[in-house]
């Protein structure tokens, strides 16, 4: 995978209920995603309460940088094919 970017998207809906198991796997996620070069890591969640403990591990990690988190599958596929100036982002500039 050399020379390719590498971007990520994490669909952990539907896994609220164990943050405590979340939390380890999204590690390792995280430390990969740094080692391996990835661009752009895209995670959909459902709840605040996740996002803020997925939050915190990737400050620690330093991901939060190639990091966003996203309610629904068309945005984070959106920002992980444009990146920030997807097209509908550029839109709502001009409105």
């Amino acid at each position: 995978m050399l020379g390719r970017e590498i971007r990520i998207k994490a669909d952990i809906r539907g896994r609220d209920h164990a943050v405590a198991v979340i939390g380890p796997m999204v590690r390792t996620l995280h430390s990969f995603a740094k080692q391996s070069g990835v661009q752009r890591l895209a995670e959909i969640v459902e709840s605040d309460v996740v996002a803020l403990e997925l939050n915190r591990a990737a400050k620690e990690l330093g991901t939060d940088k190639i990091l966003r988190r996203f309610w629904e599958d068309d945005s984070a596929n959106e920002w992980l094919i444009y990146g920030d100036l997807s097209p509908s982002s550029i839109g709502a500039r001009w409105r």
